[in-house]
C-alpha cells in the first residue's frame, strides 16, 4: 500500500541523487534510476522536469543537440507547473538549445520571457539578462545589448564572474577593449572568463594591427588556457 508522503519522499531522495549525477557527468546508473522516476513519480511535475532535465544534460554531453532540446521543452513544460523560479531557469535551458541550432531569435523571445519570470531572483535574472544579451549580440542589436548590459552592471557586481562576462560582452557590442582590459586584469576571476578576455582581445588588436598587444594578449591566453581553441561570444 503506498502510504501518504512516499511520492514527496521518493521525489526527494531521486531528485538529489540525479543533480549529483548530472553534476558529476556520471550517468552510468542514470537510466534505471529515470525509468524509476518516470513511471513512480509521472505525477509530479517537479520531479518530471528534473528528470527531462536529466536527459537534456545526458544529451548535450554527448552531442546530440537535436535531442537535448527536445528534453529541455519537455522539462519546461512540466516545470511551467510548478512556479516562476523553475519556470525560468527552464527556459533559460530552452533559449539556450535555440541559440546552439543558431535559432537566435526564438531564444531572444525566451529569454525575454525568462527574464520576467525570474524578476525576483537576482542570480538567475542576472544570467537570462547575460544569455539574451549574448543572443543580442549575435543578431547584431548591439545598441540594445549595451543597453542592457549598463542597466545590469551594477547589480551583477555580488556575482563576480557575470559582471566579468557582461563586461567582456561589453567591449564586444561597444566594440572597445577597454572592459576586456579590465576583466584580463582581474586576477580574481575565474581563469576561464579572463581567457575569453585575452582570445578577444586578441582577435581586436591583431583587426587593428597592433602586434604588441596581439602577442601580449596572445600570451596571456597561452598562460590561462587549458588547451582551449578560438573565442566565440557563445562561449559566454
Amino acid at each position: 500500500m503506498k502510504l501518504y508522503g512516499d511520492g514527496d519522499q521518493l521525489h526527494l531522495i531521486t531528485s538529489n541523487l540525479m543533480l549529483t549525477y548530472t553534476i558529476r557527468r556520471e550517468y552510468s546508473d542514470i537510466e534505471r534510476m529515470l525509468a524509476v522516476v518516470e513511471e513512480a513519480l509521472a505525477d509530479f511535475p517537479e520531479a518530471m522536469g528534473l528528470a527531462y532535465y536529466t536527459r537534456m544534460k545526458v544529451c548535450e554531453d554527448r552531442g546530440e543537440i537535436e535531442e537535448a532540446k527536445k528534453y529541455a521543452y519537455l522539462s519546461l513544460e512540466q516545470f511551467e507547473q510548478t512556479n516562476d523560479e523553475q519556470i525560468g531557469k527552464a527556459l533559460i535551458n530552452t533559449a539556450h538549445f535555440e541559440f546552439l541550432t543558431k535559432n537566435y531569435k526564438k531564444a531572444a523571445e525566451l529569454l525575454l520571457t525568462a527574464i520576467d519570470k525570474l524578476i525576483m531572483h537576482d542570480y538567475f535574472m542576472l544570467i537570462a539578462v547575460k544569455e539574451y544579451v549574448k543572443t543580442l549580440v549575435r543578431l547584431k542589436e548591439y545598441e540594445a545589448a549595451s543597453s542592457l548590459i549598463e542597466k545590469h552592471l551594477p547589480p551583477a557586481q555580488d556575482y563576480p564572474e557575470l559582471h566579468g562576462k557582461l563586461q567582456l560582452l561589453y567591449s564586444i557590442a561597444k566594440e572597445t577593449p577597454e572592459y576586456a582590459i579590465k576583466v584580463c586584469e582581474n586576477d580574481q576571476l575565474d581563469k576561464e572568463v579572463r581567457y575569453m578576455a585575452s582570445k578577444y582581445l586578441t582577435s581586436y588588436y591583431s583587426v587593428k594591427d597592433d602586434s604588441d598587444s596581439v602577442l601580449k594578449y596572445y600570451k596571456l591566453g597561452r598562460m590561462l588556457s587549458n588547451n582551449r581553441n578560438e573565442f566565440h561570444e557563445g562561449d559566454l
